[in-house]
């Protein structure tokens, strides 16, 4: 058990390791107009009522340990200088089809699911993982709830976004998180890394 738990230990370790960023967050289309510094953010932390772009409300606690972070939409794209993140589309449903019938998800009762397509591309020089489980939540920004990847629902989608990406390398899958139905303002967030704790925000609106 003991030699179990030390080989899981240095697995994370190294996966921390390959997801370090350089502490900013550009929209890759508008990099002069939008891009967020430590100056910016330090500043947020001194104010009386901290809140991002579009909306996004971060309390005093969020703004400590998120050194930065940028807000974007559908379509979009985010990067730290060494992934780039876009989200392609959002799609809420109750039930995800599968061909299997054992893969078929369904909501439990007053929620649903939210999808998410992205693409992520590796610029940087060096090789780095990917963790849907690890980088990416839902947030709703009115109500402060987080909710993590529903892990049987992405499964069930088979285009899932983990693994190893080599420079100049991408991948595009799809993410479920399943969300109340009355969810306010949602949010994808993806942590470029999990030291300086560099976020990437994308806007998912509500489910309809």
């Amino acid at each position: 058990m003991q030699k179990r738990l030390f080989v899981i230990s240095l697995i994370f370790m190294l996966f921390l390791a390959g997801c370090t960023s350089n502490g900013e967050v550009t929209k890759v289309d508008d990099v002069d107009s939008t891009k967020t510094s430590n100056e910016d953010v330090s500043a947020n932390e001194n104010a009386d009522t901290n809140e991002g772009d579009s909306g996004d409300q971060v309390t005093t606690e969020e703004t400590e340990n998120v050194k930065t972070y940028e807000v974007a939409n559908v379509g979009e794209t985010l990067t730290d200088d060494k992934l780039k993140i876009t989200l392609n589309s959002v799609e809420y449903m109750e039930t995800i089809p599968n061909e299997n019938e054992f893969l078929i998800e369904t909501t439990e009762t007053g929620k649903t699911f939210v999808i998410t397509d992205v693409t992520i591309e590796n610029v940087d020089n060096e090789a780095t993982s990917i963790s849907s489980l690890m980088q990416f939540e839902v947030k709703d920004s009115v109500e402060g709830y987080k909710y993590e990847s529903d892990m049987m629902a992405t499964i069930s989608l088979d285009q899932q976004v983990d693994g190893t990406l080599q420079p100049g390398d991408k991948i595009r899958g799809k993410l479920a998180f399943q969300v109340p139905l009355d969810a306010k303002e949602l949010q994808l967030v993806f942590t470029f890394d999990f030291i300086g704790k560099t976020q990437a925000k994308f806007n998912l609106g509500k489910p309809e």
